[in-house]
C-alpha cells in the first residue's frame, strides 16, 4: 500500500514499549482515569479498548466500526462475534468512539449492529460453504444487501472468504 516506506527501513529508530500489560492497565492522567483492557484476538491480535468509567466513554478501537465494513486481514471472526458481548456487559457506555466511521449516536446500539452484521455474515457464509464446498466459491455467493450503504461495501467478498476459511476449519 502507498505510501511506500521501504526507503526508511533500517533508518528509523524505533524504541520498544516501556510499559506493557496482559489483561488491563489503569492510567491516571490529567485528572482522568483510563482503563486499557485487552479484549481478545478479534480484528487484530491485540484488540484493546480504552474505558473512561467516570465519563462513561468507550474507545473501542477496531473492535467496533460504525457502519463501515471491516478490513479483516489479521482478524479472527470466531473470537470477534462472542467478544462483542463483553462491551455491553462490562462498560455501561454513554458514548462509544469506534475505530472507523463517524461517531455513532449516543448509547450502545453500535455494538448490536456490529454483532448482527458479523452473525449474518457467518450464517450466510456457512450456508454458501455448505452449498459450494470451498471457501473461494462460497465467498462469491455471499450477499449482504442490507449493508450496501455502509462504507467499504466492496469488502463483503473478502470478509466472506475470511469467514468461510474460519468456518471450514
Amino acid at each position: 500500500r502507498e505510501p511506500s516506506v521501504d526507503r526508511l527501513i533500517g533508518k528509523l529508530d524505533i524504541s520498544p514499549p516501556m510499559i506493557t500489560f496482559e489483561d488491563q492497565i489503569d492510567i491516571h492522567y490529567g485528572g482522568r482515569h483510563f482503563q486499557m483492557i485487552y479484549i481478545d484476538h478479534c480484528h487484530t491480535k491485540g484488540d484493546t479498548v480504552v474505558w473512561m468509567p467516570k465519563e462513561r466513554v468507550l474507545f473501542s478501537g477496531d473492535l467496533l466500526t460504525y457502519r463501515t465494513h471491516t478490513v479483516n486481514r489479521l482478524g479472527n471472526f470466531m473470537n470477534w462475534i462472542p467478544a462483542l458481548d463483553l462491551p455491553k456487559k462490562k462498560f455501561p457506555a454513554k458514548y462509544i468512539v469506534p475505530g472507523h466511521g463517524p461517531l455513532p449516536p449516543q448509547g450502545t446500539r453500535i455494538i448490536d449492529e456490529n454483532k448482527t452484521f458479523l452473525t449474518q455474515l457467518r450464517a450466510r457464509t456457512a450456508a454458501a460453504l455448505k452449498k459450494e464446498g470451498t471457501p473461494a466459491r462460497a465467498a462469491k455467493l455471499v450477499q449482504m444487501p442490507e449493508y450496501s450503504r455502509w462504507f467499504r461495501a466492496q469488502n463483503v467478498p473478502n470478509n466472506a472468504l475470511k469467514m468461510a476459511k474460519a468456518c471450514s476449519n
